[in-house]
C-alpha cells in the first residue's frame, strides 16, 4: 500500500472518471499533515498508506465504534474538505489520526449509494486504553472486561466533537447539508445511528471482518468470529448516544 516518497499517486489516477470531486484532485495543502493516502488499494474508497500518522494497522481497536459523515452527491467536495479540517484539528489536539477513509469520487459515491445522499467519509478511532493490538487482545479476553467491548468511545466522542465543528463551520456544507441532510436516506450501513442531528453517523463494527465476536464471552477465536449482529452480544456496547450537537465535548 506504501506510495512514493513525492505523493505523486495522488495525481497519477484517472481524473477523466469524473468531472466533479475526486479525493486526488484535493489540494495537498489541505490534507492533514502525516498522511500519505493511495488511490491503489480500492477503486472506490481513499486510505492513508504506510506508517505514517493513520496508516498502521497495529493499534486500532480489533472492534468497536466506527463513524460515517453522510453527503449529498451535490456536496461531496465542501463535506471532504470540512473532514479533513475536522481530521487536522483532531491531530492538533490528541497527536493521533483514526483509521479512515475517504471516497475516491463522484462515480465512486454513485458506485455505493443507493441514490444521491451516502457515506463519503468512515473512521475508526484508535483504542482508549490499550497501546497495541497485543494488548488489546489481551483485555478482550478476560472474561467481564466491559471497557473492552467498546475499547475507543472517548476518542469517538472527542473525533465526532471535532468533524461537528469543522462540518458546522464550513460555509459550503452548513449552509444547506450538515444540519439539514436526512442522513436515513443513506444505504451503506445497515445499522446506525445518528449523532446529534449532525450528518455523522456511528455504529458498533467488526474490523476487516464481516463478522463479529462477544469479547465478553471469554476466549475469543479471531479467526472465525461468530456473531453476525450486534444484538448476539452479551451486553450492548456503549455508543455516542449524542442527542445534540451541543452535547458533543467543546473543541475551543
Amino acid at each position: 500500500m506504501a506510495g512514493g516518497p513525492d505523493d505523486d499517486q495522488l495525481t497519477q489516477g484517472d481524473s477523466s472518471r469524473t468531472d466533479g470531486y475526486a479525493f486526488e484532485r484535493i489540494d495537498r495543502d489541505r490534507l492533514p499533515p502525516d498522511v500519505q493516502y493511495t488511490p491503489e488499494f480500492d477503486d472506490d474508497w481513499i486510505y492513508p498508506s504506510g506508517d505514517k500518522a493513520g496508516g498502521r494497522r497495529d493499534d486500532v481497536p480489533v472492534q468497536g465504534l466506527e463513524l460515517g459523515v453522510v453527503s449529498h452527491l451535490n456536496q461531496l467536495e465542501a463535506t471532504v474538505e470540512a473532514v479533513l479540517a475536522g481530521l487536522a484539528a483532531y491531530y492538533d489536539a490528541t497527536g493521533a489520526y483514526p483509521r479512515h477513509r475517504f471516497i475516491a469520487d463522484e462515480a465512486s459515491f454513485e458506485q455505493v449509494s443507493d441514490g444521491p445522499i451516502g457515506i463519503v467519509f468512515t473512521c475508526q478511532p484508535r483504542s482508549d486504553q490499550y497501546d497495541d493490538l497485543t494488548a488489546h487482545m489481551q483485555a478482550l479476553q478476560e472474561t467481564g472486561n466491559e471497557d473492552a467491548l467498546t475499547p475507543n468511545r472517548e476518542s469517538a466522542l472527542a473525533l465526532a466533537a471535532h468533524l461537528s465543528g469543522t462540518l458546522a463551520a464550513h460555509d459550503s456544507v452548513n449552509s444547506g447539508h450538515a444540519f439539514a441532510i436526512n442522513v436515513h436516506e443513506q444505504s451503506l450501513w445497515e445499522e446506525y445511528q445518528q449523532v446529534g442531528y449532525s450528518a455523522i453517523v456511528e455504529r458498533y463494527a467488526p474490523l476487516a471482518f464481516e463478522t463479529m465476536y462477544d469479547p465478553l464471552a471469554g476466549e475469543v477465536d479471531f479467526d472465525e468470529p461468530g456473531l453476525a449482529h450486534v444484538s448476539e452480544l452479551s451486553k450492548p456496547p456503549s455508543y455516542l448516544d449524542v442527542d445534540r450537537p451541543d452535547e458533543l465535548p467543546d473543541t475551543r
